[in-house]
């Protein structure tokens, strides 16, 4: 399928409503299809008892997002501010997200040894994750072991909607190891979210820009969430044959679905519930994402400007079958004539 046949959204994003039989066959369906359905998507829109408790926790953790990014308006010089502006979230995070996950700056590194732009936030696997620092609070991070980056903005533009899209799709073109999973939903995809703080742009609005981004570098490379803080949330959507509604899915596979698979671009006003939210589809990825170490983490082969450069050593023995012993050493000195020769490979 390509990219102008399945996404059908309008240029707003409309309000879907689901209904609960909806949700179920759309899980198991998409589950089936490769179409990685959020998981708390049923508890987002349908579930309607969640304790008092949580709604206030999430509720003083937006007001205080919204406290810390005010402070940050007194800090004079721009660079310095944005920094701020990271931090914020990258505190917010560290303290709601697994201990499993570090939270971090800095650049991603394949076994190719591709590296991306500097990334704002990069959420890792940091049990299995062998890290290099370069200075201060910036890391390089695994591809492998990368779970979910995060472009960070204070007040969110057209422009900046497009540098993120450009940056995502930057870091989902890097190298992943084959993996043979076990049964299930498990990867070691990267995600890419963009949060703001705020924006001057309504949700409708971002929506467009946000279409724009996915049509120019395709679906695979898209930004996979937009958060607006107090304001809402932007995503891919699905309808799937013979159902009604739309849900919001993590489309790892860019090319999975059956005929007449249906993707929008859809938004949802979560308003002071949005940063609750951020977290609720931050968590499922997380929850799958699959713990791999291979040390030292990147390829360990020559790179390109090493080719051509040799090992030095000397012979040590050669493992032989030949039983007679005067064949065995004249067998084992060819060797080490071929090997110091440059001759044995």
């Amino acid at each position: 399928m390509h990219f102008k046949d399945i996404i059908l959204g309008s240029s707003t994003a409309e309000q879907i409503p689901v209904k609960n039989k909806v949700a179920r066959s759309n899980r198991a369906r998409g589950a089936k299809l490769g179409l990685i359905i959020n998981l708390q998507f049923y508890f987002i829109y349908m579930t309607q008892s969640s304790s008092s408790t949580r709604s206030q926790i999430f509720t003083e953790a937006s007001k205080k997002l919204r406290q810390d990014l005010d402070r940050s308006k007194s800090i004079p010089h721009h660079g310095e501010r944005g920094k701020e502006v990271e931090n914020i979230l990258k505190s917010f995070l560290r303290e709601h997200l697994p201990k499993r996950y570090g939270v971090t700056s800095g650049f991603i590194l394949d076994r190719a040894d591709n590296v991306s732009a500097q990334t704002d936030v990069i959420v890792y696997d940091a049990n299995s994750c062998p890290v290099l620092e370069t200075y201060e609070d910036n890391l390089i991070v695994p591809s492998d072991n990368a779970a979910a980056v995060i472009e960070v903005k204070s007040n969110l533009t057209k422009k900046d909607i497009e540098d993120a899209a450009e940056k995502v799709a930057g870091i989902k073109s890097l190298n992943k190891s084959k993996i043979n999973f076990p049964e299930g939903p498990w990867n070691i995809n990267t995600i890419g979210i963009l949060f703001a703080f705020k924006s001057e742009l309504s949700l409708e609005t971002i929506s467009v820009h946000y279409k724009n981004s996915i049509a120019k570098h395709g679906l695979g490379r898209h930004i996979d969430y937009v958060f607006v803080l107090d304001e809402g949330m932007l995503s891919i959507n699905v309808h799937l044959p013979g159902d009604h509604g739309f849900a919001p899915i993590m489309l790892y596979s860019p090319n999975s679905g059956v005929d007449g698979t249906v993707l929008i671009v859809g938004g949802t006003k979560f308003k002071e519930k949005t940063v609750d939210q951020f977290i609720r589809y931050l968590l499922p990825h997380l929850q799958f994402f699959w713990p791999w170490i291979s040390h030292p983490g990147f390829d360990n082969r020559p790179s390109g400007n090493a080719k051509g450069e040799k090992v030095f050593g000397s012979f040590l023995t050669v493992k032989l079958d030949e039983k007679d012993p005067k064949k065995r050493q004249v067998l084992a000195e060819e060797y080490e004539r071929k090997f110091k020769d440059g001759t044995l490979f």
